[in-house]
């Protein structure tokens, strides 16, 4: 059996007294009710569940496609598509009335087998929340089954 050495008891006492001294300091909520917070106003949960709709697994170099978004009515979407060595493409802003955003892209005709970016924000009510796709860049004359990654 290993004794604790007076090296190691004096780094407890002092590591539990620093403890000790940092938990009196804390705010003690209260007995009556616990401890109270605020919010600058309600939280926008509908903008937390934004899903793609329609994104393709993966492309041709050319290939013309649809990022769809299903997201809360109401909210203002954006975004950018990032194809390797190939400016970003940029998303519009448009606004989802209905709960959708949906935008048309195409491959550049020279990128390389890669695989593309996707970044969505999408905001209401003062809140955001981003959305984040990829899209694989396949190789000219690769077959790929429908559905297959």
């Amino acid at each position: 059996m290993l004794r604790p050495t007076s090296r190691a008891l004096g780094g407890r006492v002092l590591a539990s007294a620093l403890l000790a001294s940092l938990l009196a300091i804390l705010p003690v909520p209260s007995l009556l009710g616990g401890a109270t917070s605020h919010a600058q106003g309600g939280m926008d949960v509908g903008i937390l569940t934004p899903a793609f709709s329609e994104l393709p697994r993966s492309v041709l170099p050319g290939d013309t496609f649809t990022v769809a978004v299903a997201t809360a009515p109401g909210a203002r979407c954006s975004g950018q598509v990032a194809f390797r060595d190939h400016p970003p493409i940029d998303l519009e802003e448009i606004a989802a009335p209905g709960g959708a955003c949906a935008w048309t892209v195409t491959a550049p005709p020279t990128v390389r087998p890669s695989t593309a970016t996707l970044v969505v924000p999408i905001t209401r009510s003062g809140q955001w929340w981003t959305l984040y796709g990829i899209v694989y860049v396949r190789p000219v004359g690769e077959a790929r089954e429908p559905g297959a990654p």
